[in-house]
């Protein structure tokens, strides 16, 4: 039984790979002497790929289906979402086909249980059945088959944190753990299981908080693990080859993402590596078929921070939005309190997409400084708020090594010093979402399953808002006497910006969006008597006494989301995060290895 692999890191878990599509390089052709490499499907959210290449799992809108590759029929397995989340050892995400093709091993997430399970279902829609449940078990995913089919791999996060890499026999669903890891301890991204069923090679995290991974082999019962791939670069763990005497990887060592091979017997590395393949961008690992071709997703939506100005007269939108910096979707901005420097979410390098870091940029030089938060992306928001005083910034996500936690993080900018402000026990007994700072910076504010709340840091107390109000994207007003928010009537189909008196309590409606629209996270004006926000194409500001809003302008064809804008303290620039079309496709390189 192993009881350390490697020093302490954090995961970066494949579901965010999913929940964050960051730009990426569409494959490119390289020399005539490698392999081809072409696009073979628009697929939403690929998962996995079946041994003959034939059907690509993934997650469409309807839940879990497989698209066939040669007719373009998508089959439904089955309706909702199925997705595991947390710290699972993935490998190609939360399902994986088995050898024959013939079923499909998934994780999910059982509300009525509270527990993760292991499912398996037929890629006709046929013969569903729950395989292993455990009640400890809050967290869990699924890795490989072995070749025979009789038994998956899987790593499950139990509810003390403490991870046990697994296997479960098909025929019954009994587990039987052959590696045992401490909640300190990082997990395998990836893992795959040797032809032979000897071994299984894994890649895991290089160094605490970093994104870089190296690549190691144990015997098949869970042996001390030997280094295989181990250097400085971002590498990630494909495959093994059919006839298993090579492991496929990828890396960014080059400052391209690369596929290599690196020759292996009984376990260790028996030649340096070579390149198979270059320069196919940043993707999502699907599979390896039986006839050597390796298949792989590829998702971006083209994100980018955009700065716009507003006429100092009027209040409205004077000339184009400008591009700044790359970002990533879903996520916000919001400028300092001396209107020098924006905080945002940026892409990192990597071999998979999902790598971010929160970014302070200087707007007059362009100069970056990038902070690593020890969370990953947590429902609703991912964006930095700057503290009062301009010190601090604060954000919030799963906590890396005590998931479903959601942890409230503080980063000092000048040192890069990360302070943990206060946690959940757990994410389904307790939501806290929509963080902010209160003006004077004493306090934070967030919405809770049961009202607006405020956490006061000095004293770890909380107290109500609003109760009995869902309300998201909160924004206190700089002068702390009121508290915007968004919320939705389901009754109406209507969405709302509400303000809230915070002496008081008392709260009203300031606009109510047309039926189906969307009213986008509010910003105040520095004076705290304005609201800007977008509604459709049009960026509106209303009064926070009431009245009619007064259109600034389109900012069409941008759309800012649900991270949110921010006006400059001058109150002439707006600043946003905006995205182009996703894409979603499956791509093919053709006899990566010799066929089986």
């Amino acid at each position: 039984m192993i009881t350390r692999l490697i020093p302490n890191s954090p995961l970066s878990s494949v579901l965010i790979a999913a929940f964050l599509s960051l730009p990426c390089g569409a494959p490119v052709t390289a020399q005539q002497t490698e392999p081809p490499v072409s696009k073979v499907a628009d697929v939403p959210w690929p998962a996995s790929v079946s041994p003959d290449g034939r059907l690509v799992a993934g997650w469409f809108t309807a839940g879990l289906a497989v698209r066939d590759l040669v007719t373009g029929e998508t089959r439904q397995l089955n309706a909702g979402g199925a997705r595991s989340f947390g710290r699972s050892c993935l490998s190609t995400g939360t399902c994986v086909f088995s050898p024959d093709g013939a079923q499909i091993a998934c994780t999910s997430w059982l509300v009525e249980r509270g527990s993760a399970v292991l499912r398996l279902i037929r890629t006709d829609g046929s013969d569903r059945r729950l395989l292993f449940h455990g009640a400890d078990v809050r967290s869990m995913g699924v890795a490989d088959w072995t070749e025979d089919g009789s038994r998956i791999l899987v790593g499950m996060e139990k509810s003390d944190a403490t991870v046990n890499l697994a296997y479960v026999a098909v025929d019954d669903g009994a587990p039987e753990v052959i590696v045992s890891l401490n909640p300190a301890e990082p997990l395998p991204q990836a893992m795959a299981i040797s032809p032979d069923g000897r071994f299984i090679a894994y890649d895991v995290p290089s160094e605490l908080d970093g994104f870089e991974h190296d690549i190691y082999v144990m015997s098949g019962d869970g042996g001390a693990p030997v280094p295989l791939v181990k250097d400085d670069a971002d590498d990630r763990l494909l495959a093994w080859s059919l006839d298993g005497t090579e492991i496929l990887f990828a890396s960014d060592r080059t400052g391209t993402v690369d596929i290599w091979s690196l020759p292996v017997s009984n376990g260790i590395a028996r030649e340096a590596p070579r390149v198979v393949r270059h320069n196919v961008g940043q993707f999502t690992p699907l599979g390896l078929a039986r006839d050597g071709s390796y298949y792989f997703g590829v998702r971006d939506s083209d994100c980018h921070l955009y700065v716009a100005s507003l006429d100092s007269g009027t209040g409205e939108l004077a000339g184009a939005p400008r591009e700044v910096a790359p970002a990533v979707r879903h996520t916000g901005v919001d400028w300092s309190p001396d209107g020098q420097r924006l905080a945002f979410v940026t892409p990192t390098r990597g071999v998979i997409p999902g790598n971010w870091a929160v970014t302070v940029r200087a707007l007059a030089t362009g100069d970056e400084r990038r902070f690593t938060l020890p969370v990953e992306w947590v429902l609703h928001q991912l964006r930095p708020f700057w503290s009062p005083d301009g010190q601090r910034l604060i954000a919030k996500g799963w906590e890396r090594n005590a998931w479903p936690q959601v942890g409230v993080y503080a980063v000092a900018v000048e040192t890069g010093e990360v302070t943990k402000l206060f946690s959940t026990p757990d994410w389904w007994q307790r939501g806290i979402d929509w963080v902010n700072w209160s003006a004077d910076g004493g306090a934070v504010l967030f919405a809770g399953d049961s009202g607006i709340v405020m956490h006061h840091l000095s004293s770890g107390r909380e107290t109500y808002v609003l109760r009995s109000f869902r309300g998201g994207r909160l924004a206190p007003s700089p002068d702390g006497r009121w508290l915007a928010f968004g919320a939705y009537d389901r009754n109406t189909n209507r969405d709302a910006l509400v303000v809230v008196s915070l002496p008081d309590g008392e709260h009203r409606v300031l606009v109510e969006a047309a039926p189906s629209a969307t009213i986008w996270p509010p910003a105040w004006t520095r004076d705290s008597r304005h609201l800007i926000y977008q509604s459709s194409d049009q960026l509106w500001k209303v009064s926070v006494q009431g009245g009619e809003p007064q259109s600034l302008g389109t900012l069409a064809p941008l759309r800012y989301g649900r991270g949110g804008l921010s006006v400059h303290p001058d109150g002439d620039r707006i600043a946003f995060v905006a995205c182009g079309p996703r894409r979603s496709e499956v791509w093919r390189i053709t006899g990566v290895v010799a066929a089986r």
